[in-house]
């Protein structure tokens, strides 16, 4: 069980995927998550949700996007990509939340895109993995 987050401006570089940093940990029971990297104990299903909220900043896409084991799998039939278009004055989490089946070392990273035309930032990014069970 791993539950984290950051309140600081993270950059997100326009039109490329940055990752998301969670600095401070709520929860990581076994020691299982650096501050960019949740890596699985065990085989197992995997519950995520992940969000991060825009500093101020209007844009047509506000994504967060799921690496597995470093290649990016958001937007497929079974893992979901949070994407919201933000206003500038408001401030909306974008969200991402699914279920994964891991295998024991899999890695779990999060990153953050955006297409504003110039760098923006987020100032709020949240992470919670929760393993609930064996996939039999």
């Amino acid at each position: 069980m791993f539950q984290g987050g950051k309140v600081a401006n993270t950059t997100l570089t326009n039109g490329t995927s940055s990752i998301l940093s969670f600095g401070t940990e709520a929860f990581d029971r076994g020691g299982n998550f650096s501050s960019t990297t949740f890596t699985a104990p065990k085989d197992g299903v995997y519950l995520f949700v992940c969000t991060m909220r825009p500093n101020n900043f209007a844009v047509d896409r506000l994504v967060i996007q799921i690496f597995l084991n470093d290649s990016n799998v958001s937007g497929n039939a079974t893992t979901n990509t949070g994407e919201i278009k933000a206003i500038a004055g408001h401030y909306p989490n974008v969200t991402a939340t699914n279920l994964m089946d891991l295998s024991a070392n899999d890695t779990l990273k999060f990153y953050g895109y955006q297409n504003s035309g110039s760098n923006q930032t987020v100032f709020e990014s949240n992470l919670c993995v929760v393993r609930l069970g064996t996939s039999d």
